[in-house]
């Protein structure tokens, strides 16, 4: 009797083991921005990462969703910042994107410039639609963050899971019975 107990309890942890723990939420942050500024580089990318922005990174454009610089197609993207700062020349706090484009340099690739956009603060941290908050229409952007907070329904278990689960079940259900049975 005590063997059938031990299983039930087996088969029930098992059960609670198989269920998948839901997956951390991906978020993804869409950018489109153009600069009037002189030289100024921009265009737009979408990157997903597995959470929140939440300290000064730099992304390699290879690890963006895509990315195409727009102030002029013979320039790809270089690297971008999602930096969180104090922008005190301008007397705003904000979270600013640097945009930056790769060219032709003297025969090589180089990095022809930065453009900086910036966003309210707080804005890489919450679900939304952002536009910039400095330059006005000569440096715009629009930042669109999605997948906070996961957004999406639970996850649905595995076949396997559910014939462990209604395994585990009926494997309790008949040693109840045959509890009930020896009893009387």
């Amino acid at each position: 009797m005590k063997t059938g107990v031990a299983m039930v309890k087996a088969a029930a942890l098992a059960a609670m083991m198989a269920v998948a723990a839901p997956a951390a939420a991906m978020v993804t942050y869409t950018f489109e921005g153009l600069s009037a500024f002189p030289g100024g580089h921009f265009g737009r990318f979408v990157i997903t990462l597995p959470g929140v922005v939440t300290a000064n990174s730099v992304f390699p454009a290879a690890q963006f969703t895509s990315c195409q610089v727009l102030s002029n197609p013979d320039h790809s993207c270089g690297d971008h910042g999602f930096t969180f700062t104090t922008v005190a020349e301008f007397g705003v706090d904000a979270n600013m994107i640097e945009f930056a484009a790769l060219g032709d340099i003297n025969g090589g690739i180089g990095e022809l410039g930065r453009s900086f956009f910036y966003f309210a603060p707080g804005a890489f941290a919450a679900n939304g639609t952002y536009n910039t908050i400095v330059f006005g229409a000569d440096q715009a952007a629009t930042l669109t963050v999605s997948g906070i907070g996961g957004g999406g329904p639970p996850p649905i278990p595995e076949p396997a899971t559910w014939a462990m689960l209604i395994a585990g079940f009926g494997l309790t259900g008949a040693v109840m019975r045959r509890r009930r049975t020896a009893l009387a």
